[in-house]
């Protein structure tokens, strides 16, 4: 088996050309790559005839996600690069079909509508929801370095309001009119990852909404890989970098 070690601003992934469908993925295959590269996610890539090719995300407690921003953004630049697609690319998702354009070291994909907006749910902190792909919850604080984020990720990941599906958990701290800072606790990871795509997404929406940032919003997150975030035809828009490392491992 090969694969190849991956990273959206942070976020890291092994990913897995599977285009020859010679891999059988599966919980415990991504629960073990994971733990042995220490990385958020396995990707791979695999054939459909609805766009360019497929993506599948497995998170590492070995969960299938219905997406991912900045897995998108690793398996666009790698599709480039490696010359299965050209720098305009489709893939697949079970969220559904995300656009991806490559330039250089960055790549910018659309992580969807938003969708089932809830502002000001009651609940201690007060939060706000939105789906971007996947479900995220918006808390605003003064300072997003100095909350226990695990601790009160977790407790609100699995508070009974979202249901058995949970939700991912988003500190945000607005730094000026188009400039947020983001901590993110990932469902799935279950805990705190340097970057999150849709979080990204999510969080400058909400800012939007709330706080009046103007888009372009430029995100700050953990691992201080700038993520940009853009609102285009009635959809957000992520861009970044992306670095891979060649290495193969057999």
């Amino acid at each position: 088996m090969e694969y190849i070690k991956i990273s959206a601003s942070g976020n890291s992934f092994v990913l897995i050309n599977n285009l020859d469908r010679q891999i059988e993925a599966n919980p415990e295959l991504a629960k073990g790559l994971c733990s042995k590269e220490d990385v958020d996610g396995l990707l791979l890539i695999e054939p459909t005839k609805t766009a360019d090719f497929r993506m599948r995300i497995f998170n590492s407690d070995g969960s299938e996600a219905e997406m991912c921003g900045n897995g998108a953004r690793c398996v666009a630049w790698f599709a480039h690069s490696t010359g299965i697609t050209g720098s305009k690319l489709e893939l697949e998702t079970i969220a559904g079909r995300i656009r991806a354009e490559v330039s250089a070291d960055k790549v910018k994909v659309s992580v969807g509508e938003p969708k089932d907006l809830r502002l000001y749910i009651p609940i201690e902190p007060m939060l706000h929801f939105v789906r971007v792909g996947l479900p995220h919850t918006v808390i605003f604080c003064d300072d997003v370095d100095s909350i226990d984020l695990k601790k009160i990720g977790a407790t609100i990941r699995y508070h009974p309001f979202f249901s058995q599906e949970g939700t991912n958990v988003n500190l945000v701290q607005v730094v000026s009119s188009n400039r947020i800072k983001v901590r993110t606790y990932e469902r799935g990871v279950e805990g705190e990852t340097l970057c999150c795509g849709t979080g990204s997404a999510s969080s400058s929406y909400i800012s939007h909404l709330v706080k009046d940032l103007q888009f372009p919003i430029a995100v700050e997150p953990k691992s201080k890989e700038e993520v940009n975030v853009y609102w285009e035809e009635g959809l957000l828009y992520i861009e970044g970098s992306v670095k891979g490392k060649y290495e193969v491992t057999i």
